[in-house]
């Protein structure tokens, strides 16, 4: 049996990675939602996270946090810059 997957296997893995990822942290109305599962919930306005910098400092800081997991701070990261359309 190959070990090499499929595109198709590739993509559907991706969509779940994602749909894993946006139970713990999505953009609701004007906020990106932090719901860590033992913390309850993080906010942080999209308009605190308006820039690069700001973008780098909320990286900075989330690190921090004892939830905070690179799965997660990467999907942030990915949400912010996709809403503001940085490249």
């Amino acid at each position: 049996m190959s070990a090499t997957k499929s595109m198709a296997e590739l993509e559907e893995n991706y969509r779940r990675h994602l749909a894993e990822m946006d139970c713990v942290c999505c953009i609701e109305g004007s906020h990106i939602i932090f719901k860590p599962s033992d913390v309850g919930k993080f906010e942080i306005a999209l308009s605190r996270c308006d820039t690069y910098e700001k973008v780098v400092w909320w990286t900075f800081h989330l690190t921090e946090k004892k939830w905070m997991t690179i799965p997660v701070l990467r999907h942030f990261i990915r949400l912010v810059c996709s809403h503001h359309g940085f490249q």
